[in-house]
């Protein structure tokens, strides 16, 4: 029997574990995922890939600009190849018919020279400016590298929905383990006075002592359950601060779902489920409008590559630095593929076909995001309905263990129904409990698969 203790309804148990702090759920919500932003180690590694991806563009944009470069060379050798220069078979005739002509000798005879190919302590220095004129590669892949940067910016953007969604997962599913240990707490201490009360009736001589083991075995029950439940909500406050990148067994500050949370789940019943604007669509257009930029790289890859390049410098021997050993030298080339073994067309061939079939990957990808949002709609539809057929099952239980207890205290009822009516109401307060927060689960799903 439920003595007078006990008359405070398990509803008003229920509904104060349920609801007794609802006010700042969301604030304290909106806390942890701000904490989860900034210390979640995944997102900095994202970050991380951001930054070199902004990287990646500057250098690729700084193929536009000039590269100026200081070079020198020096050289020193002798021997090796040689040019015989024929000086004295050349110029001794004439220098002989003009000595003679004068009647001096101004002209002297000269030897023949051999001159070789290795310069003797020969140096170069120079300034080298080299600046493209026309590469089209260097405009492809800056397009390129702007697409990856946005890519790497939206890919952020989807991690850290994700990460929201597994937030309120972990920290809804955290809270129903820790309500449902309270209400079956709550049950144990019913129990527990049930247990005393039938001691005290078997102590009188005014019931059986099976009422007493009865409510023991009610008693070892609840206990193992409770036990269960505390692991429970010991793996999920482990998990929630993992994902907060906190000590596995940081305390969690409770808060309890605000009602307008379930309005909000309500409201979403019937809504077409638009995934038009998530960030994933826009990085399929982004993944396609690289491969269009690699097809029409290699439709180009006929355009010429011109260059053009000056030079200022020094060169001369023995360290000699004058008027004649100072030097400008401009230029401008060009190169165009005439033949490459099939190679160009083949590499055209093949851009197309990844294209094509990244068309098709971004075609799927779309459906199966539409998909899933009409997938979790539909979870969202069941968990409510399973959330609203919970709670009558709720207010029949606490009806029927009203009528069981008057009954009991009044003499027309058993012992057995008592406790079978307190754990059908046990039973149905955990069933509510779980069900709403199979709503709360559902709408993060649901949440994360729609435009937000």
């Amino acid at each position: 029997m439920i003595t007078p203790l006990t008359k405070i309804s398990l509803v008003g148990l229920f509904s104060l574990f349920l609801g007794s702090f609802a006010t700042n759920a969301q604030t304290v919500l909106d806390t942890y995922i701000g904490q989860a932003m900034s210390n979640n180690l995944v997102l900095q590694q994202k970050n991380i890939s951001l930054q070199r991806a902004q990287e990646a563009l500057k250098i690729a944009r700084s193929y536009y600009y000039p590269s100026i470069s200081f070079k020198a060379d020096y050289l020193s050798g002798e021997g090796g190849r040689y040019i015989a220069l024929p000086l004295g078979d050349l110029m001794n005739p004439v220098y002989s018919t003009l000595n003679a002509l004068t009647g001096s000798n101004a002209f002297p005879q000269i030897a023949n020279q051999e001159t070789n190919f290795l310069p003797n302590n020969y140096y170069d220095a120079r300034v080298h400016a080299q600046m493209p004129l026309l590469n089209t590669d260097i405009m492809y892949n800056k397009r390129i590298q702007e697409s990856q940067l946005v890519l790497s910016e939206l890919e952020i953007e989807v991690y850290k929905k994700e990460l929201v969604k597994e937030i309120k997962v972990a920290y809804f599913r955290y809270l129903s383990a820790v309500q449902a240990t309270q209400i079956y707490e709550s049950s144990l201490g019913l129990a527990k006075e049930g247990l005393r009360y039938n001691q005290s009736l078997v102590a009188n001589g005014k019931a059986v002592r099976a009422y007493v083991l009865r409510s023991e075995s009610e008693v070892r029950d609840l206990e193992a359950r409770i036990n269960e439940m505390k692991q429970t909500s010991d793996n999920a406050r482990r998990y929630f601060n993992f994902l907060m990148n906190t000590e596995p067994n940081a305390e969690i500050n409770i808060q309890q779902p605000v009602e307008t949370d379930l309005t909000q789940a309500k409201e979403k019943l019937l809504e077409n489920p638009n995934v038009a604007g998530r960030e994933e669509m826009a990085m399929m257009d982004e993944s396609e409008k690289i491969y269009r930029n690699l097809v029409s790289m290699q439709n180009n890859y006929w355009t010429p590559q011109i260059n053009g390049f000056v030079d200022l410098g020094s060169q001369a021997q023995d360290w000699e630095f004058s008027d004649k050993s100072r030097y400008y030298f401009v230029g401008v080339t060009m190169e165009i593929p005439l033949f490459a073994g099939g190679k160009n067309a083949a590499e055209k061939s093949q851009a197309n076909l990844d294209l094509k079939n990244q068309q098709l990957s971004n075609t799927y990808a779309k459906q199966q995001l539409q998909l899933g949002a009409e997938i979790a709609q539909n979870q969202l539809v069941i968990a409510y309905e399973n959330y609203l057929s919970a709670q009558k099952q709720k207010q029949a239980a606490t009806e029927y263990e009203r009528l069981i207890d008057k009954a009991y205290r009044e003499g027309v009822g058993t012992f057995i129904e008592t406790i079978d009516a307190r754990n059908q109401l046990t039973l149905a307060g955990i069933q509510e409990n779980i069900r709403k927060y199979e709503v709360l689960i559902a709408l993060a799903e649901y949440n994360r698969q729609i435009t937000n």
